[in-house]
């Protein structure tokens, strides 16, 4: 695709941006709804993983259990940082997204 095409694509986007339709309204809400499901299931699993490292924990005992444990929990630490970051920052490009509409008196 030549440049000049793309900007023209672009250019019939921008305006469109302004007349937002039912289907456009409710792919807001779909899109809303599967980020708060991603983040559930980032919160499900660094549950999970809690859990299992306790269970490491109780039933190896000694350095082994420690280590295990240890390993589970600093995962579990990473996947609910990185699943908060994802999330929010996708709340951030919807909300923005809404803020235009609001201001065009949509």
């Amino acid at each position: 695709m030549r440049k000049n095409e793309q900007e023209n694509k672009y250019e019939v986007y921008r305006h469109r941006q302004n007349e937002l339709t039912l289907d456009d309204y409710l792919a807001l809400d779909r899109t809303t709804l599967s980020i708060e499901r991603t983040h559930l299931s980032y919160m499900r699993t660094v549950i999970s993983m809690i859990v299992a490292a306790i269970t490491l924990w109780k039933i190896l005992g000694g350095i082994e259990g420690y280590v295990c444990a240890g390993i589970l929990l600093i995962s579990s630490l990473y996947f609910g940082i990185r699943g908060r970051h994802i999330c929010s920052r996708m709340r951030k490009n919807i909300a923005f997204g809404e803020d235009e509409t609001e201001e065009n008196g949509i």
